[in-house]
């Protein structure tokens, strides 16, 4: 068959020849095929612009023409020479000198690679070669890449949770330290903070007593999956723990890093802590395949005395062309204080919508890293996967690109680029009111909801009729519990 580029050629040679488990969203309707992108948003073959609302990775925008301009010039002066032992050059000292000066003073040594997932693998070789202990405590519900096999295993998003047969033996899985369906989530957050941060101690002891020694503690300050802040004080708590049994700290800002949360420029410091390890993924490069774990002087000096770090790629020429220039444009065009700002406006708008849409479960994230959580019962917390999935497909009829996250995928996240304007925050919020209030319609009648098929819908029956019905100041003739009458009544 000869290739011609229209839709369906173009689709065919794909699962021809692309593994299937390299999936696309909106698969089980047509796919996108997309031509073009600028700044927020990107244009199909039949011209239509869609407002991207997914894309962490382009994080200044879609071919950005300062970044553009930048790679090309760079490019026909030096490009990517074959490794940072042959040679250095002026223009990587340079961008070396700004991207360290982001960090807290301790962390001064880079270590360049060409992606999130493979800086996380450094990250682990370094802690494992500085403690001497291969094991690694992460979180239930974390997201750390999954290009390389030590990471993928880790990333316990998808479904490898505490107890999973399937886990190595080697990874020890915390509880997700969420005040939203979670182990103590019906605690105040300062009292969930102590509980879940005493999980890791206990962790740690079992793991001492059957001397498997944790050298590594995996971080996000803001969950890139389920979009969850953990509360305060745990992470200063749990580094605590950690620290006391010599392993090492190491914060993933592959999702959440960069100013895209608007109250700062890394995750870790809305907890008040400083990592050992900080990895960063494409974001520094707008997509440009580049990334970076940072640590100190003495744990890379460790590592140099053990191992050497050969890698073709990095740093080079052009990765530091394109990160200098997505560092110049953050701060130029004040993307962190958009995001800032913008972000508040998303909040307080899926706050409102959550007071007219029952199955919003939660709105929480910060900037402009949100995850709107849709559950089909308020007092059970069940995640309603196919509701969400139903109001994705609608706003993708919008021309509105949003995605699912989270391990039961039941996460609307918003996670656009940091040029995301008001306009397009309260277009967001405009469509996905319409597609989610049509949604609710759809599942009250029993109508069968558009993008997932002829599927049994969620039980309503598990519902009060308090809150189908929107009458939540519940009186004393129904048949609750205290605590499910707590609960109804805050919901009014």
């Amino acid at each position: 068959m000869e290739y011609r580029g229209t839709y369906d050629e173009t689709r065919h040679f794909r699962q021809l020849h692309v593994a299937s488990s390299c999936g696309l969203h909106y698969s089980d309707e047509e796919p996108l095929k997309m031509v073009r992108a600028l700044n927020q948003y990107m244009y199909s073959e039949d011209n239509k612009q869609y407002l991207d609302c997914t894309d962490t990775v382009a994080h200044v925008g879609h071919c950005h023409p300062y970044i553009v301009n930048a790679a090309k010039h760079q490019m026909s002066q030096l490009g990517c020479y074959q490794s940072c032992e042959v040679a250095f050059d002026k223009k990587s000292a340079a961008f070396i000198e700004k991207f360290t000066s982001l960090f807290p003073e301790n962390l001064t040594e880079c270590f360049f690679t060409s992606s999130g997932s493979a800086a996380n693998d450094i990250a682990l070789q370094l802690a494992r070669c500085y403690t001497g202990h291969k094991h690694i405590l992460a979180l239930e519900g974390a997201f750390h890449g999954g290009g390389v096999a030590t990471i993928y295993d880790i990333t316990n998003r998808n479904g490898i949770l505490e107890g999973d047969t399937h886990k190595k033996d080697w990874i020890v899985i915390a509880p997700s330290p969420t005040t939203y369906r979670g182990k103590y989530s019906h605690l105040d957050p300062p009292d969930a903070a102590v509980a879940y941060s005493e999980e890791v101690r206990k962790l740690l002891k079992q793991s001492n007593d059957q001397h498997k020694y944790i050298g590594t503690f995996f971080m996000e300050g803001v969950s890139t999956g389920s979009k969850l802040i953990p509360p305060d004080k745990y992470y200063e708590t749990a580094f605590r723990h950690v620290r006391s049994q010599g392993g090492l700290c190491v914060a993933d800002e592959i999702g959440a890093g960069f100013g895209r949360l608007g109250k700062a420029f890394w995750s870790f410091q809305l907890h008040n802590v400083v990592p050992d390890i900080v990895t960063v993924g494409k974001s520094i490069g707008n997509g440009y395949p580049m990334a970076a774990a940072i640590t100190t002087k003495e744990i890379a000096e460790k590592f140099r005395s053990k191992s050497q770090c050969p890698y073709s790629f990095s740093p080079n020429a052009m990765m530091c062309a394109v990160g200098s220039s997505v560092l110049d444009i953050l701060k130029d065009e004040c993307l962190i204080h958009n995001a800032s700002h913008v972000g508040e406006v998303l909040q307080t708008g899926f706050l409102s919508l959550k007071e007219k849409l029952v199955f919003i479960g939660d709105v929480r994230g910060s900037g402009l890293l949100i995850g709107v959580d849709i559950v089909e019962n308020r007092l059970s917390y069940k995640p309603a996967q196919q509701i969400a999935k139903a109001i994705v497909y609608g706003l993708k009829k919008q021309l509105i690109l949003v995605a699912l996250t989270g391990v039961d995928k039941n996460i609307i996240s918003i996670s656009p680029s940091m040029c995301f304007s008001e306009e397009n925050a309260r277009h967001l919020l405009c469509k996905f009111d319409e597609v989610a209030s049509a949604v609710n319609t759809d599942w009250m009648t029993g109508t069968p909801l558009s993008g997932v098929g002829q599927q049994s819908l969620v039980s309503r029956d598990l519902i009060p009729v308090e809150i189908l019905t929107g009458r939540t100041n519940v009186t004393t003739h129904n048949t609750y519990t205290e605590e499910e009458l707590e609960i109804l009544n805050e919901l009014d």
